[in-house]
């Protein structure tokens, strides 16, 4: 590398003038490593200094370009040629040149108004990226190497070699060629050199030849092959024809020798030898030398048995054989004998034979007598077990010796072998065995029928449906898509298509969801070959939901009522014998047993839920507890009114006429403290102290609003009075207020009266009770007043006389409580004991045998006894079992206690029946409940108390 470094003054105007001290420049870091179209691998570094060789420190911003001087008008410099110093210094960054590889170039660095400076650099190959032919490949015998092998160079954009790269080239060759030789070679030094390589194509054919390597741009050239240099193969260009025996064949066969892509060898002259097989042999000259890659025959023929089929083979040493067929001729005689030319085949049973048959008519020497024209062979099939016949023409006449048949077949058993017979008059017959195959897919068929079918499920046994011909012989070749459909009212499940498998379509998870019980049809189709079909009957499938008997119920305290969800599959048949898995929100409300028995152990409400697996139903329980219980009608401890029993007058209270076998709520939105029921009609006290009523009313007034008419829901009685007790019977209504006076409404002893009406200006009283036309109660002060009719003595007084105000008895008596029967009353005397009066008796007699009372209730043909601590007790009438102790019909005269010793808190007492709650709120009635159909779960009729239950 030669520098060469000069300065001169700064004159002129032409750029920065340097700083007065700055004299020279000086490369410090010469540039080095110049890959062509990069950057130098060391970037120069070019310094500012002075006379004295001392670098000018001070200088800043003195712009240093670089120039490169070509080399045969090849070379540039690339990057950043301008840098401005810093300190006195330059250097660059990015420089680079791009040229020749190996060529050297001076780079030049100058400064207007300084001596420049130079350095010398050689350019090397920059990064591969293509690849370039230096010699294309030619001369191209198929098969074989070029002739001239191809080499191929890695280059980078400026085309220089890079030598470097040992890159792996791949030779391949465009469509209809075959690349042969080694066709992958590793670049040495930039250059990849092939040395076996060649094509097989067809000769005088341009083919492509591609070089590539990974990464690096190909390169292409076009070869055209030549035919290859030794034949590999022979083939037949002209068949031999026309062979009489003994003589040579009418057209002589002509021979090629090809190499392996088809060429005709041109330069072989190998020599083709002719064979014969099957007891015949050859005549004539049998080898012939080729002449230009080709070998004709010119008096080759054969000797043989004429009719039959000879082939003849061609040979040369090293080479693939070829072989044609001929037929000899020779002049026949008479015909003795038929022959299978051709035997039937492919017997599809219903249609012609896959390869008809063909029959020879031959001479004593086999020969096929060429001059029959008219002969007629007649076929006919053996059957097997009864089955099997020929269709189509089953006769056929002779031309030249041979009759042929055009659409003969049979029907038969699939896979059955039968015999099948050729005749014809004057000759033996000649027979071939033929089996017989299915024919073409028809139809469908059940191999199989579905049974059980769980609704919604699959099948247990899953349906096979066969495809079969005309004959119902499975066809086993078929492949069809089978369908499965169900009639109305039902739905296929599951896989419904299946495809058929050596002709038979085997279902494996089909199934029906329909209604249980119902019989569906199953349609099998397939396209093109009609259907098959069968019957199903459901049976419920698995659990898919579940239904309580209703979404809320209400329990009694106490009652046990077992709830009965019903299971259904997702077609809505209901599943039987499902065990469910049972729980209630709060057991200690109501509890669940695992049979689905809830039982009500405190008021309030409970959500009960019955479950199988994730499928859950559930039903709200409440529990009620009764406080008194009236006739018809009962108030909850939470003051809730419930009702039920006949309602033509609307006595029921909930709006309608209709009856009502079971406690239903009335008013639920108010809130009382006492019920009565009377004989079609009944009263409540709210808890403001007013009375409502409702039920009877047309003929008799009782509701007390007013009205002319039956009121079928609680009507507020006239007056805004503020009631503490009622009284109800059958004609009329009384109660006494809160102020202790009494009033009446209905017809009343003092007349018809629609509104409640004061009895007496001048009796105050505390209590109340009404009989059938007459009623007594209880003053403040004790005494005993009774008022109304008196035919049997009921008011307790000597004369017959109907009194329409109260009035003492004629024996003066006080008391605690009082209840008045329909003709009799019984009171607590406060002197102690029961007494009782009316039914002929004006006293008031004393009951025998009756424990100290607190309370008393009557109806009109027996009366109860309610005892400080709750014990209960009955005397009178006895034909329904309202006294509750079980004993006999009869009655009794004096107080039976009621059985099973309960303890209550209230007693009620009816026609027939009696009902009471004990002091732990359950409720009871014995008796008749023809107006209590809730009563008992086992008879209308108990002479002992039952458990009151809702349904």
């Amino acid at each position: 590398m030669v520098l060469a470094f000069s300065a001169h003054a700064c004159t002129g105007d032409g750029g920065t003038a340097p700083p007065a001290d700055a004299f020279q420049l000086v490369i410090t870091v010469p540039a080095a490593g110049a890959p062509s179209g990069g950057r130098f691998v060391t970037q120069p570094v070019v310094e500012v200094r002075d006379a004295n060789g001392r670098r000018v420190t001070s200088d800043n911003g003195t712009l240093v370009t670089a120039s490169l001087t070509p080399v045969a008008g090849q070379g540039v410099l690339v990057g950043t040629t301008a840098v401005a110093s810093v300190g006195g210094v330059a250097t660059f960054a990015d420089l680079g040149l791009r040229g020749i590889a190996g060529t050297a170039y001076s780079v030049t660095f100058s400064v207007p108004g300084l001596p420049s400076v130079s350095q010398q650099v050689i350019a090397s190959p920059g990064a591969a990226v293509a690849l370039r032919l230096e010699r294309s490949a030619s001369d191209a015998p198929s098969g074989s190497p070029f002739v001239v092998q191809p080499r191929v160079e890695v280059v980078d954009a400026q085309g220089n070699v890079v030598t470097t790269a040992t890159a792996p080239v791949t030779l391949t060759v465009s469509a209809g060629a075959t690349a042969v030789g080694t066709t992958t070679v590793n670049a040495v030094a930039g250059t990849a050199t092939f040395t076996t390589a060649g094509i097989g194509g067809t000769a005088g054919t341009p083919y492509t030849l591609t070089y590539a390597s990974p990464g690096l741009a190909a390169v292409t050239q076009s070869v055209v092959p030549t035919p290859g240099l030794t034949p590999t193969r022979l083939t037949v260009i002209t068949n031999a024809s026309g062979a009489v025996n003994g003589i040579a064949f009418g057209t002589q066969p002509v021979v090629a020798l090809r190499d392996d892509a088809g060429n005709i060898v041109p330069t072989s002259s190998a020599s083709v030898t002719l064979h014969v097989d099957g007891g015949a042999s050859v005549i004539g000259t049998t080898t012939v030398a080729a002449v230009s890659g080709v070998a004709v025959f010119s008096t080759a023929g054969l000797s043989g048995t004429a009719g039959t089929t000879y082939t003849l083979t061609f040979t040369s040493p090293g080479l693939s054989p070829t072989s044609q067929s001929v037929v000899a001729v020779a002049a026949p005689a008479a015909a003795t004998q038929l022959a299978i030319l051709v035997p039937a085949a492919g017997a599809a049973s219903g249609g012609p034979f896959g390869t008809q048959p063909a029959i020879a008519l031959r001479d004593a020497g086999g020969n096929t007598v060429t001059t029959d024209n008219g002969s007629v062979v007649t076929a006919t099939l053996t059957p097997v077990g009864g089955s099997g016949a020929l269709i189509g023409t089953a006769t056929a006449q002779a031309l030249g010796g041979v009759v042929t048949f055009a659409d003969l077949g049979l029907t038969g058993i699939s896979g059955t072998t039968y015999t099948l017979t050729f005749t014809r008059s004057g000759l033996p017959p000649v027979s071939q065995p033929i089996t017989a195959s299915p024919g073409a897919a028809v139809g469908l068929r059940m191999e199989r029928r579905a049974v059980g079918a769980p609704s919604g499920g699959a099948f247990a046994t899953q349906p096979r449906v066969e495809v079969v011909d005309a004959q119902g012989n499975v066809v086993t070749g078929s492949s069809a898509v089978v369908s499965m459909a169900a009639s109305s009212g039902a739905t296929a499940v599951g896989a419904t298509t299946a495809s058929a498998v050596r002709g038979t379509a085997t279902f494996v998870t089909a199934g029906v969801r329909g209604v249980a019980g119902t019989t569906y049809t199953l349609t099998f189709s397939a396209s093109g070959l009609g259907a098959a079909s069968q019957t199903i009957v459901p049976v419920p499938g698995a659990v898919a939901s579940i239904s309580m008997p209703r979404d809320s119920t209400t329990l009694l305290l106490r009652q046990a009522q077992a709830i009965t969800p019903v299971a259904r599959d997702d077609a809505g048949n209901v599943v039987s014998g499902v065990v469910f898995a049972w729980g209630s929100s709060d057991p200690a409300v109501v509890a669940v047993a695992g049979d689905g028995t809830a039982t009500a152990l405190a008021t309030g409400a409970a959500i009960v839920s019955a479950s199988v697996g994730a499928i859950q139903a559930q039903q709200r329980v409440g529990v009620i507890a009764f406080a008194s219980i009236e006739n018809r009608c009962a108030l909850t401890t939470a003051g809730k009114l419930y009702c039920w029993g006949a309602n033509d007058y609307g006595a029921v209270g909930d709006g309608t006429f209709t009856d009502r076998a079971n406690p239903v709520p009335i008013a639920p939105a108010m809130t009382f403290t006492r019920v009565y029921s009377g004989i079609h009609y009944a009263c409540a006290i709210a808890v403001d102290g007013s009375a409502w009523c409702w039920g009877a009313n047309a003929n008799y007034r009782t509701v007390g609003n007013g009205s002319t008419v039956n009121e079928n829901i609680p009507r507020a009685v006239a007056g805004g009075l503020t009631f503490r007790e009622l009284s109800l019977q059958h004609y009329f209504t009384c109660g006494v207020t809160t102020s202790d006076a009494a009033y009446c409404w209905g017809s009343t002893p003092a007349g018809l009266s629609p509104t409640p009406a004061p009895v007496s200006a001048s009796a105050a009283l505390r209590t109340v009770s009404i009989g059938m036309r007459h009623a007594c109660g209880i003053t403040p002060a004790g005494d005993v007043l009774c008022w109304g009719e008196n035919t049997v003595r009921q008011l307790g007084d000597t004369v017959f006389q109907f009194r329409t105000t109260p009035a003492p008895l004629f024996s003066p008596l006080q008391a605690s409580a009082v209840a008045a029967g329909a003709y009799r009353n019984c009171a607590v005397a406060t002197s102690g004991g029961t007494v009782c009066w009316g039914e002929g008796t004006r006293d008031p007699i004393p009951v025998p045998g009756a424990p100290p009372f607190a309370r008393l209730v009557a109806s009109p043909n027996h009366t109860c006894g309610l005892t400080a601590s709750g014990v209960a007790y009955c005397w009178g009438a006895n034909e329904s079992g309202q006294l509750g102790n079980g004993g006999a019909p009869s009655g009794s005269g004096v107080p039976v206690a009621v059985a099973g010793g309960l303890q209550f808190r209230t007693l009620s007492a009816f026609q027939s029946s009696t009902c009471g709650v004990t002091i732990d709120f359950v409720s009871y009635c014995w008796g008749r409940f023809t107006d209590l159909s809730a009563a008992t779960p086992t008879s209308a009729v108990s002479a002992v108390p039952q458990p009151l239950r809702l349904p």
